[in-house]
């Protein structure tokens, strides 16, 4: 209705209002799963706004998560070229970071590990005062280290972790998703990283965190891009 609105009136009617309208549009298909959909909203979004404007490119970032919700690893690495490539990346050390993590992310999906894991360390070097960003940085570098069977470095890595979210309990940050992950991470170190199907503990929490809305639910948008809980359900 708003586009329909847009597009009758010449008084309101801009492009980057069109724009904005779309990118809404996006944000819907994406929350009810319309991830292809949500892809192509974002897409032609960006035909309103100036080619390398601030808006285009939260649009592409918008784009790129549609992907990478769809499976869609060419289109999600492509995105994220593009969003490394953008001059936008030198005014903001946590902007550069978070496009390195993107690439690592996609890497991963594709079972790229070892090219995921150097990139992830890099974002890791580029930026260390986003809390929950942090954190979700630092449970994929375990995982990786985990699916490259590198079991002394998972462990030191997890560790860490827990020690620096214990240091950090009262920031708002701290999501209770982060806290269980790393207590499902904790109980599978007991077993040396070696995944139990018949572990009733663990069977117990993926379920938790398998669940949808609830404290614990994975969400949209969040720097969760690789669902912690459908990485453990391939494993058992």
């Amino acid at each position: 209705k708003q586009i329909t609105i847009l597009k009758k009136s010449k008084i309101i009617y801009r492009k980057e209002r069109m724009g904005f309208a779309l990118d809404n549009l996006s944000h819907f298909h994406t929350h009810i799963g319309n991830y292809e959909e949500a892809a192509a909203d974002a897409k032609k979004a960006q035909e309103y706004y100036i080619k390398n404007s601030f808006n285009y490119f939260i649009s592409k970032e918008q784009e790129f998560h549609a992907h990478m919700y769809n499976n869609n690893g060419p289109q999600a690495l492509k995105c994220s070229e593009e969003l490394l490539e953008h001059s936008l990346t030198d005014t903001g050390e946590f902007r550069k970071s978070k496009y390195v993590y993107y690439q690592s992310c996609v890497l991963f999906a594709s079972k790229n590990y070892r090219p995921a894991l150097d990139l992830l360390k890099m974002s890791l070097e580029i930026e260390k005062d986003k809390t929950r960003w942090n954190v979700s940085l630092r449970i994929l570098n375990i995982v990786l280290y985990i699916e490259l069977n590198k079991i002394d470095e998972a462990g030191r890595a997890l560790e860490s972790l827990r020690k620096y979210m214990e240091r950090t309990t009262k920031n708002d940050e701290i999501k209770p998703r982060d806290v269980l992950i790393v207590k499902v991470l904790r109980e599978i170190e007991k077993d040396s990283f070696e995944f139990q199907s018949k572990n009733e503990g663990i069977a117990k929490m993926l379920n938790e965190l398998s669940e949808k809305d609830t404290p614990v639910s994975w969400e949209h948008y969040s720097p969760e891009l690789i669902p912690f809980h459908k990485w453990l359900e391939g494993k058992l």
